[in-house]
């Protein structure tokens, strides 16, 4: 798998010192999938309808996971944060090599209301966005190199199950 382009160095920060991204309209639903670990796999998540546009992708490469207990397939879990752009990922297996997430803004996206104190528009908003891994509670996010692959879309690799949203510095 390729590494995203070098960003801005991960750095940690506090919920007070970040704007999450809001997420608006249907919201995309749980995704649990079960798969050989011996073959790669990318993870679509939609919004709902009426419009289904991607709001997320993860990519497994071949072998990433061990299953545990000598099976040959691997679980994971997907499941979306509630009206903010960011998923929580879990699983029964051993992430040993990373994953690839991709989110996808192009209709959804919303910056909160009170960035404009920071960031006077959202193409502003937009160019400030880093993804993060949030600790269990919300109260601390640990950024992680982003890059765009296309305009609208935020890519990092992420290395462990955990919480992933899409965050800009306060």
């Amino acid at each position: 798998m390729e590494a995203p382009q070098p960003g801005p160095p991960p750095r940690a920060y506090t919920a007070a010192e970040v704007f999450t991204v809001e997420v608006w309209g249907a919201q995309a639903p749980d995704t649990v999938v079960t798969f050989l670990a011996s073959h790669a796999r990318e993870v679509v998540l939609r919004h709902g309808p009426p419009d289904n546009t991607v709001f997320a992708e993860l990519e497994f490469p071949a072998g990433a996971m061990v299953p545990p207990g000598g099976r040959d397939s691997v679980t994971i879990a997907i499941r979306p944060v509630p009206g903010i752009y960011g998923i929580t990922l879990s699983t029964d297996a051993t992430l040993k090599t990373p994953a690839r997430l991709t989110f996808k803004y192009p209709v959804h996206f919303a910056a909160p209301a009170d960035s404009r104190t920071r960031y006077p528009t959202d193409v502003l908003f937009e160019q400030a966005l880093l993804m993060a891994q949030a600790e269990d509670d919300g109260s601390r996010f640990q950024t992680l190199r982003s890059s765009r692959p296309a305009s609208d879309n935020l890519q990092a690799v992420i290395a462990t199950p955990g919480r992933y949203q899409m965050v800009a510095p306060r």
